[in-house]
């Protein structure tokens, strides 16, 4: 076996250095360090698993066969990358800052922030959200009351969401069971021209005694008035509605409303 001991090979000039022919190979015996200063190319899927250090690759990685200091490039990261999910899900950050998948919800639930304001969920809407509701009138005059309260006619339902809640013999809206809460009631009332001053009361009976009025003064000619209140009703109160005028002269096309707020 020959050897060639020397400090520096070089080319000749404007060509380039070739070690060895195919199928040859150069051996860097154990003990001894090949020191690149400069760059070493290799070709494509030359290094093979085997050959990568055990545990994770940190501070450089492997781009067009060249070994180069490393990070991954800003929106290098493509869709193809990340790993399949279910669709619908939703990628968010925990409190550790690791990415998290949050499991889709079902159908009409809504995207919220959970109580504590730290993470997503899904939430599922009341479908009651004002309701119970109701809507009744009077197809029938009632009498004004000459110096007292006469309830008024209110014979007709147009709509309600809980059937029975209002009821057309004794004119009265019973809150229905586990609907408690704020209610918003409205009505139109047609004042004749005779009545002088007038009151509209809306009462609150059974497990509340609440009276809520309406007062004004007739002026000339017949009125429409669209009094409205808010009231905080429990399960098994009932509302009434009563005229108080001046003289016994009778009207119609009363009608009155209302729906829970929250």
């Amino acid at each position: 076996m020959s050897e060639l001991r020397t400090n520096k090979v070089s080319p000749a000039s404007g060509t380039s250095l070739a070690l060895a022919d195919s199928g040859d190979t150069i051996t860097v015996p154990s003990g001894a360090t090949l020191t690149v200063s400069g760059t070493m190319n290799f070709p494509d899927d030359a290094v093979t698993t085997a050959k990568i250090a055990d545990g994770a690759i940190t501070a450089a990685k492997i781009a067009d066969g060249t070994v180069v200091a490393a990070e991954i490039a800003d929106n290098a990261v493509t869709l193809a990358k990340l790993e399949d999910g279910t669709q619908g899900d939703i990628l968010y950050y925990a409190a550790s800052g690791a990415p998290t998948r949050l499991a889709k919800g079902t159908a009409s639930q809504q995207l919220a922030m959970n109580s504590g304001a730290t993470a997503p969920e899904w939430v599922t809407v009341s479908s009651s959200a004002n309701t119970p509701y109701f809507w009744a009138k009077t197809t029938a005059d009632s009498a004004w009351g000459a110096s007292s309260y006469t309830t008024i006619v209110l014979n007709s339902v147009v709509e309600e969401s809980s059937s029975g809640s209002f009821d057309t013999s004794t004119y009265k809206f019973t809150v229905p069971s586990g609907e408690g809460g704020t209610y918003f009631l409205g009505g139109q009332f047609f004042i004749p021209s005779s009545i002088g001053a007038y009151y509209i009361k809306l009462k609150q009976g059974v497990g509340g005694s609440t009276e809520l009025h309406y007062s004004a003064n007739q002026g000339n000619g017949n009125q429409n008035i669209q009094p409205a209140w808010v009231m905080a009703l429990a399960a098994g109160d009932t509302l009434e509605w009563s005229l108080y005028g001046g003289s016994g002269t009778t009207n119609g096309g009363n009608q009155v409303w209302g729906w829970k707020l929250w």
